[in-house]
């Protein structure tokens, strides 16, 4: 959105583009083997986004290693096991 001749994001623009960012994180991971072909990157990404908004949201206080406890809850499923 463009006003007064500078460009203003909306939240939905914010939310977009961290979903973008996620989404295409965990697409240089498949293409580099680490997470299984055939995931839904686009539902993982916003299932991400999501938590970080659940929290902020709820007021959570403590969203320091969210970041980590959402990797670790969701890699099992999704990474391709090396053997």
């Amino acid at each position: 959105m463009v006003v007064d001749g500078y460009s203003r994001m909306t939240l939905g623009d914010i939310a977009s583009d961290a979903v973008d960012l996620v989404e295409c994180a965990l697409d240089d991971l498949r293409n580099r083997g680490e997470v299984r072909e055939g995931i839904d990157s686009h539902t993982l990404a916003t299932i991400c986004f999501g938590s970080y908004s659940a929290a902020f949201l709820r007021g959570d206080s403590d969203r320091e290693d969210l970041a980590e406890k959402v990797a670790a809850t969701l890699w099992p499923g999704i990474a391709v096991v090396h053997t």
